[in-house]
């Protein structure tokens, strides 16, 4: 562990002189080169931006089968305004138009050419819709629907177990290696995987070892421990960027795989309440009803949890190559190392980081709202009503200043 994080140790100095009340951050180069900016405890945003109050675009809820949605994973808004809606219940990608009516689906249930076992990971590359099903293959469309590719599991030869996270432009595919979970022992409290990139012709390189997961040693065996720190990814047709929650840590590579820059902040972590862990509990007794009380009861019993708070939840990469910061809530924290499909129960708050690094802006984004686009003047997500039910909305943002 020590060796992953060596490169982002910053020495610096402020000479007995307090920072402003928010900076560009201390910035300094590492050994191999890449910019870092850490930032103090003391740092604040430079500006907010808002939301318009009301979504510019609602989608859900009209009584319509095609605007009723279960479980959606991503949401694509395309230059002309439409709206590509990945439905994890149905297994299709819904095209709506500017003002939200139904044009199209494509996709469907199967295990053929353009079919779906699970949607797993939905990203995009320019204005091309891939997902990865639960069986890894990757598909890939057009948004008139035009399947452009539709892969099996791609092998990589440096790792037993490829995860797909998502593709740069090109065609190259971003891998990470499944850690050994539930294993004898080692001694290493985190465990680290490599980050792969695999081009057209299947050749494949290693880029970075980053950080997965914190575990714990019980009777002898590693086992995960729950709420606790694990690597966050956002991938674009340019960027492979990588945050590690406990510590407010991201890293950017190119699309060659070389690292960009380093930021790092120095947030508080509060302790893991015992309201959070319970919430965890409940939350894996309803998701596993199907087991024998008895069973499902022992699981529990023997769940590991953190004893802080991450730092963060979530990182997504916007359509203008901003890095989006989302802190730390329990509702997206349902999967280890992967965050949940559930929508936060209250309004969160967004760091916004420029293709620098440095630190632009902070936005609030309102509750029962889950972020899963963000464009230059907009972002678009799910929202849930009182009754659960799902709507796609689209917020127009303000930047600080206009």
């Amino acid at each position: 562990m020590r060796a992953v994080h060596s490169a982002a140790i910053v020495t610096w100095c402020l000479a007995g002189h307090a920072l402003p009340a928010w900076s560009q951050g201390v910035l300094a180069r590492d050994s191999a080169g890449v910019a870092v900016r850490h930032y103090a405890r003391t740092a604040a945003a430079p500006t907010r931006w808002r939301l318009g109050r009301t979504p510019i675009l609602r989608i859900g809820g009209a009584g319509d089968t095609k605007s009723d949605f279960s479980g959606v994973r991503g949401v694509v808004r395309l230059k002309d305004g439409q709206v590509i809606v990945a439905d994890g219940g149905a297994l299709e990608l819904r095209v709506f138009d500017a003002r939200g009516r139904f044009l199209r689906a494509f996709g469907r249930r199967g295990t053929g050419p353009g079919e779906l076992d699970g949607m797993s990971q939905v990203t995009r590359v320019g204005d091309t819709i891939v997902v990865s099903d639960f069986q890894g293959r990757v598909h890939a469309w057009t948004p008139d629907g035009t399947l452009r590719q539709s892969r099996g599991r791609m092998p990589v030869a440096s790792l037993t177990t490829p995860v797909w996270m998502g593709q740069l432009g090109g065609r190259v595919d971003v891998f990470v290696g499944a850690p050994e979970m539930f294993q004898s022992w080692t001694g290493d409290e985190i465990l680290t995987v490599p980050l792969v990139v695999r081009d057209s012709v299947g050749s494949s390189r290693t880029i970075a070892s980053i950080p997965a997961f914190e575990v714990a040693n019980v009777n002898g065996r590693q086992m995960p421990v729950y709420l606790g720190p694990a690597a966050r990814m956002a991938i674009n047709a340019n960027d492979v960027c990588v945050a590690w929650s406990k510590e407010w840590l991201v890293t950017c590579y190119d699309a060659n795989g070389k690292a960009r820059w380093r930021t790092t902040r120095n947030v508080p972590l509060g302790s893991l309440a015992d309201s959070d862990k319970e919430a965890f509990r409940e939350n894996f007794r309803q998701g596993n009803r199907a087991t024998p009380p008895d069973r499902r009861e022992a699981i529990v019993r023997a769940f590991q949890f953190a004893r802080n708070r991450p730092a963060i939840s979530r990182i997504e990469l916007s359509r203008s190559g901003e890095l989006w910061i989302g802190e730390w809530v329990i509702a997206e924290e349902l999967q280890l190392g992967q965050p949940g499909f559930t929508v936060p129960d209250r309004a969160t708050i967004w760091s916004i980081l420029g293709r620098d690094g440095a630190w632009l802006a902070d936005v609030e984004l309102p509750e029962r709202f889950r972020l899963l686009e963000a464009g230059s003047d907009y972002v678009a997500g799910v929202i849930r009503d009182e009754d659960d039910v799902e709507s796609v909305v689209v917020y127009h943002i303000v930047r600080g200043g206009q």
